[in-house]
């Protein structure tokens, strides 16, 4: 289970043994929401995505100067910490392939939140870091949701819109401007059907076919 808070962290849960497991931060002001990424083809189109192979690139070469995570005085150490696990995680991963099974699946736990920073962020729950934050929204992101597809990600905000995001290369390709009338607070999309429904301070619902 993953939390959000008012201090700007992200906490994961261990549900079995019902003990704190790990502490991300990175967000700059109050987290409105987190929740981890299900659909295995959203898993994928992050797993094979330009920035992830980006951020890949850059801990092995052991920069951080194109790479959209926070930096502070023990930006050095984490990344110690992280090519370390990387390599731990990368000869297990030879072990299951050898053994048949799809090592991506087994390994690999995304997560998406976004706050009151504007900023919306990508985290690699088994590394312990973000690898990617979208920026666009001109006002608090107040929720997501992932497209039944797998492709997208969709935001809503305080600043009126509904943002569109290609999960593969990180971008931002429809920006719906004034969906509402005031700050657009919430939003859920059918898995089996192209609904999606939105919420806001303006008193309406709407409904929204996504094409």
């Amino acid at each position: 289970m993953a939390s959000a808070s008012d201090d700007e962290s992200i906490v994961v849960w261990n549900l079995q043994t019902m003990t704190y497991q790990a502490l991300f931060s990175g967000h700059e002001n109050k987290v409105e929401y987190v929740s981890f990424v299900k659909n295995e083809l959203s898993k994928q189109n992050i797993f094979y995505s330009d920035y992830v192979e980006l951020f890949s690139k850059n801990l092995v070469s052991g920069t951080n100067e194109t790479l959209p995570i926070e930096k502070d005085e023990s930006t050095e150490k984490k990344g110690e910490e992280l090519n370390k696990k990387l390599l731990e995680k990368s000869e297990l991963m030879k072990k299951n392939i050898a053994m048949g099974l799809d090592a991506k699946k087994i390994l690999k736990e995304y997560m998406v939140s976004c706050g009151r920073d504007k900023m919306i962020k990508i985290w690699d729950v088994t590394a312990n870091s973000c690898i990617y934050t979208m920026l666009g929204h001109d006002n608090w992101v107040r929720t997501l949701a992932v497209s039944p597809n797998g492709k997208y990600l969709l935001s809503c905000s305080d600043d009126k819109s509904i943002r569109v995001w290609d999960l593969k290369s990180g971008r931002c390709v429809r920006k719906l401007y004034d969906a509402h009338d005031k700050f657009v607070i919430s939003m859920a999309v059918n898995q089996k059907n192209p609904i999606m429904a939105s919420g806001s301070i303006d008193h309406t619902i709407k409904i929204w076919e996504c094409k």
